[in-house]
């Protein structure tokens, strides 16, 4: 492969990059993401000063997502190989913003946030299991599980329902799933 092919193929793959977050960018998330990322990408590169990277932990990282903090910032939250949930602030990387969230047994594979409602006014964390089979509802700032549903199968994937989001019912629901098919369940909260 000479130069040019190499250069060219880059060029192809900036370009998608480019268009899949032109279509995604109206989305919050992807925006607060994009926002931290801009800023903060330099200090996580390889070969970045240490003390500008998030600290090190048991393995991979299979999930991640982002959430608003109580001062109206970004925290980002990761799912552990380690079974952990950790929330970190972009400001302060070497540091966990709250409690972790202790309880899968294996990866977490997947992660997301149910929005606050009247009756529950603090936004709650779900999250997924791969190896553990588990669904689990999490208050995200004391660390305490609400919730947790075992599905007998691995899960790959989750993501919160906005009320209303199932037929027949106004509460908001979490559906998850795995190489078993899809599922979900309502919350009342």
């Amino acid at each position: 492969m000479n130069e040019q092919d190499g250069q060219g193929r880059q060029e192809r793959a900036d370009a998608v990059d480019r268009e899949m977050a032109a279509r995604l960018l109206p989305h919050p998330v992807v925006r607060a993401l994009g926002r931290w990322w801009e800023t903060n990408a330099a200090a996580y590169a390889v070969g970045a000063p240490s003390h500008l990277r998030l600290p090190g932990r048991t393995g991979p990282v299979p999930s991640l997502a982002v959430c608003p903090a109580e001062d109206g910032s970004s925290l980002l939250v990761t799912g552990g190989s380690d079974g952990c949930v950790r929330l970190w602030s972009p400001d302060a990387p070497r540091t966990e913003a709250y409690p972790v969230l202790k309880g899968h047994h294996g990866p977490v594979s997947a992660i997301d946030l149910l929005p606050p409602t009247p009756t529950s006014p603090q936004p709650l964390l779900a999250t997924a299991g791969s190896s553990d089979t588990t669904v689990r509802l999490w208050n995200r700032w004391t660390g305490e599980e609400l919730m947790r549903v075992v599905t007998g199968t691995p899960l790959t994937s989750l993501r919160a329902l906005p009320d209303g989001g199932m037929p027949d019912t106004t509460d908001p629901a979490i559906a998850f799933g795995g190489p078993a098919g899809l599922a979900a369940l309502t919350l009342r909260r």
